[in-house]
């Protein structure tokens, strides 16, 4: 991160004039924008993105606007056991952090919640998912999966977040304080490499303001260790330059969100923000990628 970028990425020129930081200085990341049909010249992308070479990929239009209603006019008619309060609204689609010690509620919707997502977008958003990843880190789509523990265990591939307006935010986190705090996202750590985990998210709706995502120029790794995760929250916000995002709906945006510390914006208005969201890691050999939320 920071001034060291890369000539083959290219700065996204963004501005969002009703936002203030809170810190004096704007962070400056290292970007990429490229098109799905675009997406073959930029192989290493993802290891780039793994090793901090990269901060920000954006794939742009990788969901389409029919792909996207047909998701919006059918998720909520899926089975209720799928839907799980939060503070900032629902999620649908069960998550690891959310999930019981000894993971059988867990595994048993995800194996539901993989069915019906991909029924309800009408086409394979996995094997899309797959193609791209498989471009991007130069590794056999064949090994590159959501993990099983067995034929009937599967990982959630992925999930989706209905943010209600003033109902808060998602607070300032990364990836790897969940699997040191949280004893349940440990048990992803035998299929991927360790040291990392990267972040990929679809915005679908927009909220009428509000929704951003904001990186902040720090990594996990370089962070003092609390305990108390707000102290956490107040050691970042107060002490560390950043950045909002907002990508167009249907752009699939990855950063490093196993170490980069973010958080999202709270929604404003009468809408809600609704998008897709998972992790992505090699595994510890690197020779396959792992997706799984």
């Amino acid at each position: 991160m920071g001034s060291g970028g890369i000539n083959l990425y290219r700065e996204i020129k963004t501005e969002y004039k009703e936002w203030k930081l809170k810190t004096k200085e704007v962070a400056s990341f290292r970007e990429l924008s490229t098109s799905l049909e675009d997406v073959a010249s930029y192989k290493g992308a993802y290891f780039d993105l793994f090793n901090g070479k990269l901060d920000v990929l954006v794939i742009k239009n990788f969901l389409i606007d029919k792909e996207i209603a047909g998701l919006l006019n059918r998720y909520e008619r899926w089975p209720k056991e799928l839907f799980v309060d939060k503070s900032f609204g629902r999620t649908f689609g069960p998550t690891l952090i959310d999930s019981e010690a000894n993971l059988n509620s867990y595994f048993k919707k995800s194996k539901l919640f993989n069915s019906v997502f991909n029924e309800s977008l009408g086409f394979d958003f996995f094997e899309r998912f797959v193609y791209v990843m498989s471009i991007l880190s130069g590794i056999n789509k064949n090994a590159i999966n959501n993990p099983h523990l067995d034929n009937d265990n599967e990982f959630a591939a992925t999930n989706i977040k209905y943010m209600h307006p003033y109902k808060g935010s998602l607070p300032i986190h990364c990836g790897m304080q969940f699997q040191d705090l949280y004893s349940e996202c440990s048990n992803i750590g035998y299929y991927k490499d360790a040291r990392n985990q990267l972040s990929y998210f679809i915005v679908i709706q927009y909220p009428e303001k509000g929704g951003e995502l904001q990186l902040y120029d720090l990594l996990y790794s370089e962070t003092p260790k609390f305990t108390d995760p707000q102290k956490v929250r107040n050691f970042v916000s107060k002490t560390t330059a950043s950045k909002y995002y907002r990508p167009e709906v249907g752009d699939m945006f990855f950063f490093n969100g196993g170490q980069i510390w973010h958080r999202i914006t709270q929604v404003r208005g009468g809408d809600p923000r609704i998008s897709l969201s998972a992790f992505t890691a090699p595994t510890p050999d690197s020779k396959g990628l792992v997706y799984w939320t």
